[in-house]
């Protein structure tokens, strides 16, 4: 219903067997817009690269943080609808860096809801 309102809609769903891979649901929610993740500046991109494993960065606490924000903001080009479903089963990790990012959402076309 929401892709049919002109919504973009991202799925992250919690899986017990992958709830201790760090940034796991990351992984999953950043593989749904590649190029979103394209379109980033050099820094947020290879930071979230590095998280993800498909880079030569090491993920740094804050760092990710920025990025993932970076990341969520820029689906807002588009209006977008990112949902955590079974989150109970989310790794720490990524749900540490999306409820940063979700909490500073002000003016983006971006709604995450868990």
């Amino acid at each position: 219903m929401a892709e049919g309102a002109g919504l973009r809609v991202l799925r992250v769903t919690g899986v017990e067997v992958e709830s201790d891979l760090a940034f796991a649901g990351l992984a999953t929610l950043v593989s749904q817009a590649p190029q979103v993740l394209a379109d980033l500046d050099d820094e947020a991109r290879e930071m979230l690269r590095g998280a993800l494993g498909r880079g030569d960065r090491t993920p740094k606490g804050l760092e990710v943080h920025l990025a993932a924000l970076a990341f969520v903001t820029a689906l807002g080009t588009a209006p977008s609808l990112v949902l955590l479903d079974d989150a109970q089963w989310i790794d720490p990790a990524s749900l540490a860096v999306l409820a940063f990012a979700a909490r500073r959402l002000d003016h983006d076309a971006v709604a995450v809801v868990i």
